[in-house]
């Protein structure tokens, strides 16, 4: 018998609230630190409920309990930032929840032309003004569209069951100098499992190669090894699937800069860096193309090269 199965209709209303406590904890969730300026005094809260509600516009939402006194002031500020915190800011979370407290002691924060507190230590901060409100039960939704966004990078902060956890992200080829070399041997002869051929495993690939050799070389080792790879794993090199040009430049490129630019003790040393960087950074393409290079067949044949400039302090969606 598994003794956390529980079954029950919302007939008793007290032990169901808890029971349904209980199993929203279950649920995973980012957390943020919702901040504001009232005057010039920056006030904020931590919240484990910020959701994206939409792309276009873009729209994100979070929830406050309706006895807090935060409501009145984020209705009346009209903006806030919507800080996500990182894996290692846990203590900061609990102040940030913590009645009574000076918040924002020896905090490093700011306010930039928008006017509301960014946490500097952030993952990213989504700058929101207020564009809708709803009564939620006891709670109070908020509806912002964002007009700024600053990222820094980084693992989140995962709440769940009612705890504080890291994401747990696990690469068996970092293990150890031999696992590595086990990894690209294997690829090289086309003998790795196809599943094992992730995007981690490409940022690998690429900061591997990158340690000892020049940037053409190495890209012209990750191009010929990516093409006996899919050939060997039965995955074909066509207009549409298999090999694409654009994509192993580009990260030969990203991963090749960030390796070259310091001098790593060794080789793993280096790749276990470019992964911690890079290896779910999946979508990175995006920041530096403004169509779908993924599936764009010119690009998979011949190198394009990016038509956007992502590298500012900050990316903009207000007009």
């Amino acid at each position: 018998m598994n003794p956390h199965h529980i079954a029950l209709r919302n007939e008793d209303s007290s032990l169901f609230r808890d029971v349904f406590r209980r199993a929203s904890s279950h649920l995973p969730s980012g957390v943020a630190v919702v901040a504001g300026l009232d005057g010039d005094e920056p006030f904020a809260l931590t919240v484990s409920s910020v959701a994206t509600v939409s792309t276009e516009p873009s729209l994100m939402s979070f929830c406050v309990c309706r006895a807090s006194s935060r409501v009145e002031q984020l209705l009346r500020v009209k903006r806030w930032a919507i800080n996500i915190l990182g894996q290692t800011h846990g203590p900061l979370a609990i102040r940030f929840a913590t009645p009574g407290v000076d918040r924002f002691h020896g905090i490093t924060w700011r306010a930039n032309s928008f006017g509301a507190p960014i946490l500097e230590e952030a993952v990213g901060t989504f700058l929101c003004e207020l564009r809708s409100d709803l009564e939620a039960g006891n709670h109070q939704l908020f509806i912002g569209e964002v007009k700024e966004i600053v990222l820094n990078g980084g693992e989140p902060l995962v709440y769940w069951r009612r705890t504080f956890h890291r994401v747990h992200l696990r690469y068996p080829f970092l293990e150890s100098e031999a696992a590595l070399e086990d990894f690209v041997a294997g690829w090289k002869l086309g003998t790795l499992p196809k599943s094992s051929w992730t995007h981690g495993a490409h940022v690998a690939v690429a900061a591997y190669l990158a340690f000892d050799h020049p940037p053409q070389e190495a890209l012209d080792l990750t191009r010929t090894g990516i093409v006996h790879f899919n050939t060997c794993v039965g995955t074909p090199n066509t207009e549409d699937n298999g090999y694409h040009e654009t994509l192993t430049r580009f990260w030969s490129s990203e991963v090749g800069d960030v390796v070259r630019s310091r001098r790593f003790r060794s080789r793993l040393e280096a790749v276990r860096h470019a992964v911690e960087l890079f290896g779910e950074d999946r979508d990175r393409h995006r920041l530096f193309y403004s169509f779908d290079v993924v599936r764009d067949r010119r690009a998979r044949r011949e190198w394009v090269a990016p038509d956007r400039s992502p590298r500012t302090p900050f990316v903009s969606t207000s007009a």
